[in-house]
């Protein structure tokens, strides 16, 4: 009150002062505004505005509270003495931005202030009634100790937080009664169930300051964290020792298997041998029960093979090449269609197998393939990979570059088809079980066929 009164003492002598400098340059100059036109064309009525000093007061203070103070009153000055703009933009700066706007800072100032006592007012009578609380609790739970042994154990503490009152009383002290049993948990570390009342007493009074209840309520979110922390290092250390017996467990079986599989012939470890079962459909080893294994000591040759690249079709965006392959151990002879792709997916194979010893193959192609100059240079490089395959003696002569070399069902069912220029060739068939012994090739008689594809 004090400060808006000291600046409404200070604002009036202001106008003042300058009210009679106004009427004075203004008001009393008849010289400069009687019968001249103003800046909108009129003639101004001066003297109601600044011919006495109280009309120049009240006509500055429509100035301060800029009240149509430009097109009323300022512009009409400055249009006769433009040096009287200095003195009311000096006018509204030093009252209007200034003393004004120190009154509203100092109404907002007293209205915080205010506030704040107001705050702290009711925080103090919180406080006063969370003590008056904690000597309830204390009277309370004094007679809670009913062997007066100086300590409260969880029993005593259960039936007097059942009591009506009790709740109250924790309740303005603002702790749940979930916390409260929280507390009476911290307090006991050692889990005897028993705790002194002092102690906790002690704890009840500490409650009444704000930053302890926030520090407990921290302490117990910590704690909480704690113990699902621990559980969860529990449950995942369980799900590591169920892991780690289920990969000893597959580890022995893997362990069983190995030893099996060292135990049987030979000529049956390459797990790409398929058998031919029924009308030439095509399993797994490994799912065929073979009734009559071969004798202890028997061996199993596998045929040498030639193969000579003879020609090749190109149709449908793909090159076929011709194969004529000559079994060189009874003198046989076919010709088989391989596509790029199906004698790269031959030395994939046996490149795993044998990485250090097959050559070269020809390199793919992203467009360009079905040039003839391309393809011939292609029908040469696969020529010379194929002779260098079969020229390594004797373990790269496997069942599954035996299939390659053989004719396939496709080609099969296309040699059996009836045409009437090309005469119906029944095909070698892949591969057998024999009752006495292992796997052999059975080979029908010899047909001639004018087809490009033949079986001799």
């Amino acid at each position: 009150v004090r400060t808006l009164a000291w600046v409404a003492v200070f604002l009036v002598c202001l106008i003042y002062v300058c009210a009679i400098f106004l009427t004075m340059q203004v008001g009393h100059n008849h010289e400069a505004y009687l019968g001249a036109l103003s800046y909108d064309g009129t003639e101004w009525a001066y003297s109601t505005y600044f011919g006495t000093v109280p009309r120049s007061m009240l006509t500055l203070w429509q100035v301060i509270t800029l009240d149509n103070w430009a097109d009323g009153i300022v512009r009409h000055v400055i249009h006769q003495q433009p040096l009287m703009g200095f003195l009311f933009i000096l006018l509204i700066l030093s009252t209007t931005y200034g003393l004004l706007n120190i009154v509203v800072g100092v109404i907002v100032e007293n209205t915080l202030g205010t506030a704040t006592r107001t705050q702290e007012q009711v925080e103090q009578e919180k406080e006063e009634e969370k003590k008056s609380a904690a000597n309830s609790l204390r009277r309370i739970f004094e007679l809670s100790d009913v062997d007066q042994s100086g300590t409260l154990s969880q029993a005593e503490f259960r039936a007097a937080w059942k009591m009506r009152e009790v709740q109250e009383k924790f309740e303005t002290l603002g702790i749940p009664m979930k916390d409260a049993e929280q507390l009476f948990r911290l307090m006991d570390p050692d889990g005897t169930g028993e705790i002194k009342l002092t102690e906790f007493l002690a704890s009840c009074m500490q409650l009444v300051s704000k930053h302890s209840v926030h520090r407990l309520r921290n302490s117990q979110m910590g704690h909480r964290d704690i113990v699902q922390l621990s559980m969860l290092v529990e449950n995942s250390s369980k799900k590591v020792d169920s892991l780690g017996r289920k990969i000893d467990s597959l580890e022995g079986a893997v362990k069983a298997f190995n030893l099996g599989i060292t135990t049987l012939p030979s000529y049956l470890l390459d797990r790409s041998v398929y058998f031919s079962l029924g009308s030439c459909t095509a399993v797994p080893f490994h799912f065929v029960h073979i009734m009559y294994p071969p004798p202890p000591g028997a061996s199993y040759q596998l045929p040498r093979f030639k193969a000579k690249f003879v020609g090749n079709n190109s149709q449908d965006g793909y090159t076929e090449y011709f194969i004529e392959v000559s079994n060189l151990s009874n003198g046989d002879k076919w010709t088989v269609s391989r596509r790029y792709r199906e004698i790269r997916e031959l030395h994939d194979h046996l490149k795993l197998k044998y990485p250090d010893r097959i050559p070269k193959i020809p390199g793919k192609k992203l467009w360009g393939t079905m040039d003839p100059h391309f393809i011939e240079e292609r029908q040469r490089g696969l020529q010379a990979y194929m002779d260098g395959v079969l020229a390594i003696e004797p373990d790269v002569r496997t069942r599954v570059l035996q299939k390659f070399l053989e004719v396939d069902s496709r080609q099969a069912a296309a040699i059996r088809a009836p045409s009437p220029t090309v005469a119906a060739v029944e095909p070698a068939q892949p591969l057998g079980i024999s009752p006495q012994g292992p796997p052999v090739a059975v080979q029908q008689p010899e047909q001639q066929s004018s087809s490009p594809i033949s079986a001799k």
